[in-house]
Formats: structure tokens, sequence, C-alpha cells
């Protein structure tokens, strides 16, 4: 998009549906798939560039579905789950995306995002979102929800841990 006069381009083809974005100064990530006439539990991540006006592929392999993309200090992380056969795995795991390579960086011994509730509620919003060089993410431990904060090396710290659901959380790019 440029505003000045306004212009706007399409980066993927008609019929692709775009599922997370990230950005990071020009460049912007976005997960997605041509899924045709079926869905599919896979997705693949694509990272366009803005100033040039190039898209590259990053990740193409169909053994994932991804999500909560965000960029922390440079480092394109996702959350990921996988899948075999058209079956996923129930726990999502955070990962590196680097070009052709995932890298599984946190495997919690809790579950990312909210499953208390989950299939009587209805979740609009996003579950992890990033402060400077932070990662903020929603988890459930056993009967309620928390928040963790990671640093860019993925040490993860609660922040939050009191009764109750806790189903998005949003960010001013200062504070959660």
């Amino acid at each position: 998009i440029k505003t000045d006069p306004l212009t706007i381009r399409r980066v993927t083809k008609p019929d692709f549906n775009v599922g997370d974005v990230a950005y990071d100064g020009s460049k912007v990530y976005y997960e997605g798939l041509n899924h045709g006439r079926s869905l599919k539990r896979y997705s693949h991540i694509y990272c366009f560039d803005a100033e040039t006006g190039e898209s590259e592929t990053l990740y193409d392999r169909n053994d994932r579905g991804f999500y909560g993309l965000c960029v922390v200090g440079k480092t394109l992380l996702a959350e990921s789950i996988l899948v075999k056969d058209d079956l996923e795995t129930v726990t999502p795991t955070f990962c590196r995306v680097e070009k052709g390579k995932v890298t599984e960086i946190v495997k919690p011994d809790i579950t990312i995002g909210s499953s208390v509730l989950f299939d009587t509620m209805s979740e609009s919003g996003a579950a992890s979102r990033t402060v400077g060089d932070r990662l903020y993410t929603v988890a459930t431990v056993k009967d309620r929800n928390v928040i963790y904060s990671f640093d860019k090396d993925m040490n993860g710290t609660v922040i939050f841990d009191k009764p109750g659901i806790i189903m998005q959380l949003d960010t001013d790019g200062k504070t959660i």
C-alpha cells in the first residue's frame, strides 16, 4: 500500500487464504495457503518486502500448521502444530522460522493459548503479542489461564497467575 497517491497491490493469488500476519520494518510475514476446494490443516509462511516489492517463501512443507506469528528481536517466531495425514497435534510449540527451516525452541509443559472453556467461548483476538523484544502469551495451566513473558532467547516467566480465564491479549506498543 502506498498512501500518496493511494495504491493497493495484491501480493497473493486471489484464492490465497491469509491466516496470520507479523511486521518488522518493511518486511511483512504472513501465513496461509491456497486451499482450493478443501481445507488443509497445514499452512506455509511467506515474507513480502515492501521496499523491493518481492515475496519469498520461507517455509512450504506440508507438515505444520502455523499461527501466532510475531517478531521478537528480529527473529520470526510462530506457534506451530505438527500435521500428519491431516491430523494435528494438540499442544502447539513455539518455533523459530528461517528460510526453509523451522526449529522448535519451546515445548512448554503447558498449553499455549486458552483451552479453558475453549469449545464454548468465541476467540476473535490473539493469545500472543509482542512489546519491544518480549513475547507475551496466554497459557493454560490446570484449570486457569496465566500470562507468560518470553525474552528473545525464549526464557519464560509467569507474570500473571490468578484464577480465571484469559482469551486474548492486546498491546498499545508499550504495555499489555
